[in-house]
């Protein structure tokens, strides 16, 4: 079983979250950021999915070994489930490979929804 601790969980706890996903390239030697693309998922198996299939359009085009962190990442279904959890729980999911002229990294980050309050009801929950 995975734990983790989390400050503010608590405080998030009856939130619920939406997720943008973000692939992007960084030259280190410049700073510069390139978009590899982006999106947004409403849960966190669709963010994952999504970052999954761009991973793997992204992976073939790198040289070894960043593709052949890519391809691991992309089967390993432990590092899977632990994307999952921590999205699921509002803590954001990271991926950097790294190359000798390019840094790729994958953020996934939960963003969260307050619960609709409906005001004709006193500001409860509809």
């Amino acid at each position: 079983m995975l734990t983790m601790e989390r400050p503010g969980v608590e405080a998030a706890a009856h939130d619920t979250f939406s997720y943008w996903c973000q692939w992007f390239a960084t030259n280190p030697a410049t700073g510069a950021a390139y978009s590899l693309g982006g999106a947004a998922a409403l849960t966190p198996r669709l963010a994952m999915r999504w970052a999954r299939q761009r991973g793997q359009d992204i992976g073939p085009q790198l040289n070894p070994p960043g593709s052949w962190v890519i391809d691991g990442w992309l089967q390993d279904e432990r590092e899977l489930a632990k994307a999952l959890y921590q999205l699921t729980v509002g803590i954001t999911y990271d991926l950097t490979v790294y190359e000798e002229s390019a840094e790729y990294a994958l953020t996934i980050r939960p963003i969260a929804i307050p619960p609709i309050t409906d005001p004709a009801n006193g500001g409860g929950s509809c």
